[in-house]
């Protein structure tokens, strides 16, 4: 089974599911499809990648956003990560209300930029 949300006539985002009786605790893979090109972008079970784009969603449309330096959350959540210490504790992520979904190789973002475009940005997630 599946659910689509069209960006554009040649980009959606498509989530796919396993038709199980507890269909909200199902596998899914959410995957961005430009034309014929279909990059994973997460791999979580069904309830969670819904609940975590509607509470994203939500939040950009009533006008949640960003400081205005920022022009891409992925690339600051970068640095952010880097500098924090070996332990893995340190300052608050100040950008987590826009993050979607990850895999280990990609970080999903949500957010309104300095001119209020709601933009989805999905960026490397870099191993230091």
């Amino acid at each position: 089974m599946s659910i689509e949300f069209r960006i554009n006539d040649k980009q959606k985002i498509l989530i796919k599911y396993n038709d199980i009786e507890e269909e909200k605790f199902s596998d899914a893979s959410v995957y961005l499809v430009n034309n014929n090109l279909k990059i994973n972008i997460a791999n979580d079970p069904l309830i969670e990648v819904i609940q975590t784009f509607y509470n994203c969603l939500n939040r950009v449309i009533q006008g949640e956003g960003i400081d205005n330096k920022v022009t891409s959350i992925g690339y600051e959540w970068n640095k952010w990560a880097y500098d924090l210490p070996e332990e893995g504790q340190g300052e608050e992520d100040e950008y987590e209300d826009f993050w979607i979904w990850s895999t280990k190789d990609t970080g999903t973002w949500l957010y309104r930029n300095r001119n209020q475009d709601i933009l989805l940005e999905i960026s490397p997630i870099y191993r230091w």
